[in-house]
């Protein structure tokens, strides 16, 4: 079992190799203290109780047996939810969704965004990691989607949905025949997201593993795009809130008028 050592030194290697990449090391330092809480505290929970039981709902859990299955993190009461595709090799490890280093960049993103990673929900449409990080076949999403997401979605009732990558927004899709194949094409576009009959705004961007493989002037690019699109998000609740409380405001006068 992983111990806080382990954490210390894997958030060491991030920090290191996000720098490398061009990230601003204030903004990698505070990312990595935050994700390497939420590591260490799975460390310090799984030496009391140990790691949950797999599912076994689908073949997935049959590929990388070694690793664990991760449901959803974060604010309960989100107003945003962020979904992508399944685990990474660290993510697997600790049993916790976007922890890995590309989880790490991505929590630097959402404070430049204005959304700090404790006030999102992060999530995967599988719970489990598809061998060699393959993307899940269409029956696998869908299956898992049933079971957990829609249960998840249900109760955390977000107001926008942002899909990390291609094969988040294809299973998230209502209409998936209109999904373009490059998340290149579909990045800061908008499509109805549909979970069991619930209907989401919401916006496509890269999966932040996309960003971190690039470095200098590319990495600074992607990782400036991505930005806008979690900052559209983030309008995107603003432009909702006012809405619904706009409505509200004119049902009210109107009932005082009467």
């Amino acid at each position: 079992m992983r111990t806080i050592d382990d954490v210390r030194n894997i958030m060491r290697d991030f920090m290191r190799r996000l720098e490398n990449n061009g990230a601003d090391p204030e903004k990698v330092r505070l990312a990595v203290a935050k994700v390497g809480r939420l590591m260490a505290l799975r460390v310090i929970e799984w030496r009391l109780h140990g790691p949950p039981k797999r599912c076994t709902a689908c073949a997935i859990h049959e590929e990388e047996p070694e690793y664990h299955q991760a449901f959803g993190s974060g604010n309960p009461s989100a107003e945003v939810a962020l979904i992508g595709q399944g685990l990474g090799a660290t993510e697997g490890e600790y049993g916790l969704p976007f922890v890995g280093i590309a989880g790490t960049l991505l929590t630097m993103m959402l404070e430049d965004a204005g959304l700090p990673r404790e006030s999102v929900y992060l999530d995967n449409i599988v719970k489990c990691r598809p061998k060699d990080n393959r993307a899940p076949a269409r029956e696998e999403a869908l299956k898992c989607m049933e079971l957990y997401l829609a249960d998840q979605l249900m109760v955390i009732k977000p107001r926008v949905i942002v899909a990390l990558g291609a094969a988040a927004v294809r299973a998230l899709a209502k209409d998936p025949t209109s999904v373009p194949g490059s998340i290149t094409k579909m990045r800061g576009s908008w499509f109805t997201a549909a979970v069991r009959g619930m209907e989401f705004p919401a916006v496509a961007t890269y999966h932040p593993a996309y960003v971190v493989r690039k470095h200098g002037e590319d990495f600074q690019k992607a990782y400036a795009e991505m930005v806008s699109d979690l900052r559209a998000a983030a309008e995107k609740v603003a432009q909702l809130k006012a809405a619904r409380e706009a409505a509200i405001y004119a049902a009210l006068r109107g009932r005082a008028a009467g």
